[in-house]
């Protein structure tokens, strides 16, 4: 049996940088001069309720998401329990987390429901619909912010390069969000994007058959365009979407407040805390790297350091990433095994194949039931 050579890929590297930068940024704010470690030693008290209301914050954010997957999806698949929208939900925390822009979240979404035999252009369109939902609610949310308080962090800090960012992340996301309206609606732009991925995934070798790729993918745009126009004639189910992703974000936007609260301080109003948030989320969806690592960090240090003192800014920055990203994959890494590697891609290559392949899906399913039932019917005993 021939040893199997390792081979050091971009992918690897990048991933490598970027825990290494991570486990950098852990140790610099808990140990450094007036990091976490030194308030926790000195004489400042934290008050643990406030951090107790963070953590309720965000998971309060994460469970609206949860709500809103659950409505698009058990809307047309009855079979699709609330467990199976958080599972998902938790996935896609887990995986945009560690793939770079956020990328790998969707497709594994994507892959997991169709193990509960939900049809991938229908999931697809669902959770492009969710993006779309979520992308507009949070540039309406962010252009209140920017007319209401961009004038104020321009006066309180010297900071043009921060201001530059905020301006250029503004302009991306709202690009970004007219770019998936017209993928979402536009039948003839989906097309030539989708002949171009083909032509681009066969010139770089990653698949033989163009032919049989576009005809796939023909087939299920035609999914994905009738499932657009199926979510746009239920007005009440957009309308309750759009409530819970406003709830999703400003309770997502709470959790620096709360933590701001925890250090006993409590002059900085909370419209002026989500504001700052707001504005950090923009500058992050710009880096394409797993978790944008760095530039959230920074961008959260240089904002609320209007609210925070010194000695606390610090501690806030690292309580923060702690609640808001490093704990969506501890929680999320349990689940990762329903995406396993070892059958992920040719899985997902089957998916893409057409929809006989969800035939070979069936014993997949019929375990996850038995394991499902299994731990229900324990947890029942105890």
């Amino acid at each position: 049996m021939k040893n199997k050579k390792f081979k050091i890929s971009g992918r690897l590297i990048l991933n490598l940088l970027v825990a290494a930068l991570c486990v950098w940024m852990i140790f610099y704010f808990l140990y450094s001069e007036q990091g976490l470690y030194d308030l926790i030693t000195s004489s400042q008290q934290i008050n643990l309720w406030w951090i107790a209301a963070a953590l309720l914050s965000y998971c309060t954010s994460v469970f609206a998401d949860v709500l809103v997957i659950h409505l698009y999806i058990h809307d047309e698949y009855k079979q699709f329990k609330i467990r199976h929208s958080a599972r998902t939900v938790l996935l896609g925390l887990f995986w945009s987390g560690i793939t770079p822009s956020s990328t790998g979240g969707q497709p594994m979404q994507v892959y997991y429901m169709s193990k509960h035999k939900v049809d991938v252009g229908y999931s697809s369109s669902r959770l492009l619909n969710r993006f779309l939902v979520y992308q507009i609610t949070m540039t309406v949310m962010t252009v209140i912010a920017v007319i209401l308080k961009f004038s104020y962090f321009q006066e309180h800090m010297d900071t043009p390069i921060l201001s530059t960012l905020v301006t250029i992340g503004f302009i991306s996301q709202t690009f970004i969000t007219l770019v998936f309206v017209f993928l979402a609606f536009s039948k003839n732009l989906t097309a030539k994007a989708t002949r171009g991925i083909a032509s681009l995934l066969c010139k770089i070798r990653l698949i033989k058959d163009k032919d049989r790729l576009e005809k796939s993918l023909e087939t299920q745009l035609a999914k994905f365009h009738s499932g657009n126009r199926m979510i746009f004639s239920k007005p009440k189910l957009v309308i309750m979407a759009v409530v819970l992703t406003v709830i999703q974000l400003i309770a997502m936007f709470l959790v620096p407040y709360c933590i701001y609260r925890s250090f006993g301080l409590n002059q900085a109003s909370p419209f002026d805390m989500v504001c700052s948030q707001a504005f950090v989320t923009l500058i992050s969806g710009m880096i394409p790297i797993p978790g944008a690592s760095g530039a959230a960090e920074f961008s959260f240090t240089v904002l609320f350091a209007l609210f925070f003192t010194p000695a606390t800014i610090k501690s806030a920055t690292l309580i923060w990433r702690i609640i808001t990203y490093y704990l969506s994959i501890l929680v999320g890494a349990p689940f990762a095994y329903m995406t396993k590697t070892t059958t992920r891609n040719k899985r997902l290559d089957d998916l893409i194949a057409g929809e006989d392949s969800f035939d070979n899906l069936d014993s997949d399913d019929d375990e996850t039931d038995r394991e499902e039932n299994k731990e229900e019917k324990s947890f029942t005993k105890e």
